[in-house]
């Protein structure tokens, strides 16, 4: 095309000149003034032109485009191929996160019960008598009964450490249900930290069952673990309301906030679990933070009732939360 045209250019300015050799003569210089500068155009755009022509030579022909169209579709449906093997391995990692996650919740009760059932009680059988003897000799050997209550509290010593493991692993509070649990691990939080928490909760009725309750619980746990060692807060704020299918918490802090790169520092997987945890719930997770404005943890999960397939079946979300509903008065 663009060489048709630079030859129609060049046919247009000789034929011009032709014209100007010709027809020049007094009465026509007007006509030949114009003449010679169409020409002139002609020829310019002529030269313009020309150096487009091997470009344009050099150009694929229709059959070279079919070829390359026809792997840009093959290209095409092996990266869709890809995506989909991609989501079904994520899928999987997902499932099998879940599994192990139950696992560890199952032998963590199992730990915990055998630790309470065993060594608790031979702690306490150990302390009743170890109580007995101190009793008896408190009067005939005032040595021996002062090693015997320094023993006996060596045994209570021993006896909050293993509660203070049982609940590590489960607290036997959360068999009392969430809102038991909560409010325990808040009494916890203010105990070992001196923070101001506001917890606040409705009673809507609704039942959780126990990987829906574990998870929030464990989540609750955590967030208020970091709080207490990174956020340097000195108010803490927890809400938790429900509507019989959902079941939303705000976990509010006036702490120091987090950069945005912190959640991404290598060989801190808090979050990361706190969001897959959640996850695998069908549930939401969202945190919003700012350096110097504290942290807001969102959580929004789906309630199910009892008998119904755990996680473990691939029920999966997201780790980004809708918004909250509108606070009811």
């Amino acid at each position: 095309m663009f060489l048709a045209f630079a030859v129609f250019y060049v046919i247009c300015g000789v034929m011009h000149f032709v014209e100007i050799g010709t027809e020049w003569h007094p009465a026509g210089w007007s006509g030949a003034i114009i003449k010679a500068v169409a020409a002139v155009m002609a020829v310019a755009a002529a030269a313009v032109l020309w150096p487009l022509i091997p470009v344009m030579l050099q150009l694929p022909s229709r059959k070279s485009m079919h070829e390359v169209i026809a792997q840009l579709e093959g290209e095409i449906v092996e990266r869709r191929s890809a995506e989909e093997a991609l989501r079904q391995s994520q899928a999987i990692l997902r499932e099998l996160a879940a599994y192990q996650e139950k696992i560890r919740e199952d032998e963590r009760k199992r730990i915990a019960r055998e630790i309470h059932d065993d060594l608790g009680q031979n702690l306490l059988a150990l302390r009743l008598d170890v109580s007995i003897l101190h009793a008896r000799t408190s009067e005939r050997h005032p040595n021996l009964n002062e090693k015997i209550g320094a023993a006996l509290g060596h045994i209570d010593t021993t006896m909050k450490s293993v509660r203070a493991i049982i609940n590590n692993l489960r607290p036997a509070v959360l068999d009392l249900g969430l809102h038991a649990a909560i409010e325990w691990q808040v009494n916890e939080f203010r105990r070992l930290s001196s923070i101001e928490c506001e917890l606040t909760m409705d009673h809507h009725g609704a039942t959780l069952d126990d990987m829906q309750a574990t998870a929030i619980f464990r989540v609750l746990q955590e967030s208020l673990t970091n709080i207490r060692r990174h956020a340097c807060a000195t108010s803490v704020s927890i809400d938790m309301r429900t509507d019989g299918r959902q079941l939303w918490m705000v976990i509010t802090d006036n702490g120091v906030g987090m950069y945005p790169n912190d959640r991404r520092k290598a060989h801190r997987f808090g979050l990361v679990g706190m969001a897959e945890r959640i996850g695998m719930l069908g549930g939401e997770l969202r945190i919003d933070s700012a350096p110097g404005e504290g942290t807001v943890l969102h959580l929004s999960i789906p309630m199910r009732a009892h008998g119904v397939p755990d996680v473990a079946t691939g029920m999966g979300g997201d780790a980004v939360i809708a918004p909250l509903p509108a606070r009811q008065t």
